[in-house]
């Protein structure tokens, strides 16, 4: 052990000092001590509400009082944890935790310069990856959404107000001039929105497309949704033509929703023909 001289110690049994000199051993981090001297000031400082180590561990439950200074721990003489005389929790010297909570169904989110906010989370739920079952020379209602990963399942109880979405689906299509195709958006057996049966113009094997936006706007047993989609395609004779859709539906958020696209020939023709290739489903708030 490092020299001490009983001299400058200081024998004390009540009115601590701050001037007050004391010895305590101090780990060498090599399995030894060494001696050091420490003031009253110092011994005070670790009173009360403060927290105790003794050889790196916690002596005791204790409530740390800041008092407008900040704690930090350190390794090496760089912070790894520090709460700032602000409430501000910091990690690494890299990034800060918000000092309030976000709202529901909120996320952490960085801005990748060392600040994190509450914000909401927008994600992919599905991606079709392998072209549908091709429609077509029947008139029964089937699903055009071919496989996938992810889901497109939502849990009960899952959906919040304001929760939005967004689809498109495309694919290829033909069709006999004047024939009708109706393309529905369903939750199970719910019909959220509808094109109806529209006559198409004549089309072979050409591009089509339905973009899609979803809005919860009630939740619960008799909750609602928003919709609104466009649906177009390409004829033979050139140019775009379509049908733009808005429904608001009675929608019950208490069960699993499984969203689903279909189509449903006017005619059974094999000149009549569709399928999709993409299909893509994201959260957009």
């Amino acid at each position: 052990m490092a020299e001490i001289k009983i001299s400058d110690l200081t024998a004390k049994s009540a009115n601590l000092a701050n001037t007050d000199l004391f010895v305590i051993a101090e780990s060498d981090g090599a399995g030894g001590y060494v001696s050091k001297k420490i003031t009253g000031a110092e011994i005070s400082a670790i009173a009360g509400d403060n927290i105790y180590l003794v050889d790196g561990s916690l002596r005791s439950d204790r409530t740390v009082d800041l008092n407008g200074v900040y704690l930090a721990f350190q390794n090496s003489g760089a912070d790894v944890l520090k709460i700032s005389a602000a409430d501000i929790i910091s990690f690494n010297n890299a990034y800060s935790f918000p000092t309030a909570d976000g709202t529901a169904r909120q996320v952490l989110q960085t801005d990748g310069a060392g600040t994190l906010s509450f914000n909401q989370a927008t994600a992919g739920l599905y991606a079709q990856t392998a072209v549908s079952s091709t429609l077509t020379n029947t008139t029964t209602e089937t699903s055009i959404v071919g496989t996938g990963v992810g889901s497109l399942t939502i849990p009960a109880n899952h959906f919040a107000v304001g929760d939005s979405y967004s689809a498109k689906i495309s694919g290829k299509i033909s069709a006999a001039n004047g024939d009708l195709i109706t393309i529905k958006i369903k939750s199970g057996s719910t019909i959220l929105a509808t094109t109806r049966a529209i006559a198409l113009s004549r089309t072979t094997d050409k591009g089509w497309e339905c973009k899609i936006d979803f809005t919860i706007t009630a939740i619960g047993a008799t909750g609602s949704i928003s919709t609104h989609g466009i649906f177009d395609y390409n004829r033979d004779t050139g140019g775009l033509e379509g049908y733009v859709f808005q429904d608001v539906e009675a929608f019950d958020s208490t069960v699993a929703n499984t969203l689903d696209i279909t189509a449903e020939w006017g005619q059974a023709s094999t000149l009549d023909i569709i399928n999709s290739a993409n299909f893509v489903l994201h959260k957009t708030y």
